[in-house]
């Protein structure tokens, strides 16, 4: 059996994260161990996030971007960093294996860090302790971070909480001609057909003659592998007019969007992190800047109290938006492409990302729900209601 002062069970955004974060902090010397089942050797996936040049993995960003556009058939808005945000603010985007790769130098440089590649088959947690089960084998940490949602364990109860899923498939495409602009972003683009749920793209420009197109949807239901590739084609051929065209590169992901009580504690030794400790925002589904944010606030509380568990807590009033959000994705999904324009039409953009990052005043809070059109809410309120009676 071998001991160690941190034990992390998932070696993905926020696991790497949050082992990056200890090195970053007068625990750098301490032992940790980092479990998971996969080498991290693919490039599997793109976390985007906006902020300054002060946000976590800025520096590793293969790309960003200051100019943003939101269209749909109604409307296209504008947006530039430089002159409507802060300075230093920009749209950013870190490719997963960047991200494993960054972690794997750091570590390196780390003989007090250890990988294991395995399954994690138990977590059990004592008082002064926990112990953790991979291969057979048993590891105790004297704090044990987990990220690791195995099927099943995550019952949500379908009369009183939403389950609802952003899902997602991107190509990144190459075309001949010059077409897209490498300054300039879409970050959304509703000019699809909702089919009773949100659905929209967004377009990552890298050159002129490449960039990254995504297929997003919010809904319950996912598509068949079909539906998402049509969507994809009819979209490049219809609204960018583009014929001709080779896919260099495939994503495609599943994010739960559900305002199920994820636990933090899973034990006095044992913290739950990332996806499983309820860092995916419900309404939305960003994770990577807010698990790198939770990553810091740990490591900050482990520095100050001894114990991970007293961090900053965001103010309730946004898991009470976030699940009146997921009734209208619920019921009315078709209704939130409006919702989503109004947001970004009667805006600042930076009060927008204020709201999406759960740092925005009160005031900012009521002057943004006001330029929202009520009845889907004043709706979705009594459901909620009535859901929470049942």
């Amino acid at each position: 059996m071998k001991n160690y002062d941190f034990i992390i069970a998932g070696g993905g955004g926020a696991g790497l994260g949050l082992a990056l974060a200890l090195l970053d902090s007068r625990f750098q010397h301490h032992s940790i161990l980092i479990i998971d089942s996969d080498t991290k050797q693919k490039d599997d996936r793109t976390w985007c996030f906006w902020g300054d040049e002060t946000t976590p993995f800025t520096s590793i960003a293969r790309y960003s971007w200051k100019k943003l556009t939101v269209r749909s058939e109604s409307f296209q808005q504008n947006f530039d960093l430089a002159q409507d945000g802060e300075p230093g603010w920009k749209y950013w985007m870190v490719s997963g294996l960047d991200f494993y790769n960054h972690a794997r130098h750091q570590f390196s440089k780390y003989p007090n860090v250890e990988f294991i590649l395995g399954d994690v088959e138990r977590i059990e947690s004592q008082q002064d302790q926990a112990t953790v089960w991979v291969n057979g084998e048993e590891y105790t940490g004297k704090w044990v971070f987990n990220s690791i949602i195995k099927p099943g364990e995550i019952k949500i109860d379908p009369q009183k909480q939403h389950d609802l899923k952003q899902h997602f498939l991107g190509w990144r495409i190459k075309i001949q001609e010059e077409f897209f602009d490498p300054k300039h972003m879409t970050l959304f683009d509703f000019e699809t057909l909702q089919k009773d749920s949100l659905r929209f793209f967004y377009i990552l420009p890298f050159s002129k003659n490449e960039a990254m197109i995504e297929y997003t949807i919010f809904s319950a239901a996912l598509l068949t592998e079909a539906e998402y590739e049509e969507a994809m084609r009819i979209y490049i051929k219809n609204n960018l007019g583009i014929d001709n065209y080779s896919i260099l590169f495939e994503e495609s992901g599943v994010i739960p969007m559900t305002d199920y009580p994820f636990q933090r504690k899973a034990g006095k030794r044992v913290m739950n992190i990332g996806t499983r400790g309820g860092l995916v925002k419900p309404s939305s589904g960003y994770a990577f800047k807010r698990m790198q944010r939770d990553a810091r606030e740990i490591v900050s509380a482990l520095e100050q109290y001894d114990n991970p568990f007293k961090i900053r807590k965001s103010p309730g009033r946004y898991l009470f938006y976030d699940i009146l959000l997921l009734q209208i994705l619920f019921r009315q999904g078709d209704k939130m492409k409006n919702i989503f324009s109004k947001l970004f039409q009667k805006n600042p953009i930076m009060r927008v990302f204020r709201f999406l990052d759960e740092d925005a005043t009160i005031w900012e809070d009521i002057s943004l729900i006001a330029s929202l059109p009520p009845l889907p809410f004043l709706q979705a309120l009594v459901r909620v209601y009535l859901m929470k009676k049942i």
